[in-house]
């Protein structure tokens, strides 16, 4: 069995508690899911902008990647020192899978007739995620946000139809 190399990436409370139940508490690094693609690319890739490192007090959580030592021997160009703009970027694509996998849960929930407010709470209680980690009215309003611009590119298309 290959030797684990464990490393650390920072990143927001309800994203930890959404990728901890998502893919358990500790992810093994494997190409075979966006998650694993995305960090193997953040470690392929280091870049520093130095402008990010002003913005790793907003992630305060710690999300453990064990890495089989075999993939820093067959690729040769990966670091392990995770930059602070990767940790910016994984944190954001990280967020738009949440809120991907968010938007359809609540969607699907109004659809069999739970009211807004309901499926918000039982998606949160489904990660375990408190009003400490993110509060509902952010997710609600993320939600809003999203319906909108749905709407919006719904009526784009439809007119340009016409």
């Amino acid at each position: 069995m290959a030797e684990l190399i464990e490393v650390e990436i920072p990143v927001k409370k309800h994203l930890k508690k959404f990728l901890c139940c998502r893919y358990s508490h500790h992810h093994h690094l494997s190409l075979t899911n966006s998650v694993g693609n995305l960090i193997f690319y953040m470690m392929r890739n280091p870049r520093v902008v130095k402008q990010h490192d002003q913005w790793m007090a907003h992630y305060p959580e710690k999300y453990m990647v064990k890495i089989p030592s075999y993939h820093l021997m067959e690729f040769k160009r990966i670091d392990t020192n995770i930059t602070s703009l990767a940790v910016v970027s994984f944190n954001d694509s990280v967020k738009e899978i949440f809120e991907a996998e968010m938007f359809n849960y609540i969607h699907l929930m109004t659809e069999f007739g739970k009211e807004q407010q309901q499926a918000i709470d039982s998606f949160m209680q489904k990660y375990g995620i408190l009003e400490t980690d993110i509060t509902a009215d952010a997710l609600k309003k993320s939600f809003y946000r999203f319906r909108k611009e749905q709407d919006s590119f719904l009526l784009k298309s439809l007119s340009s139809e016409n």
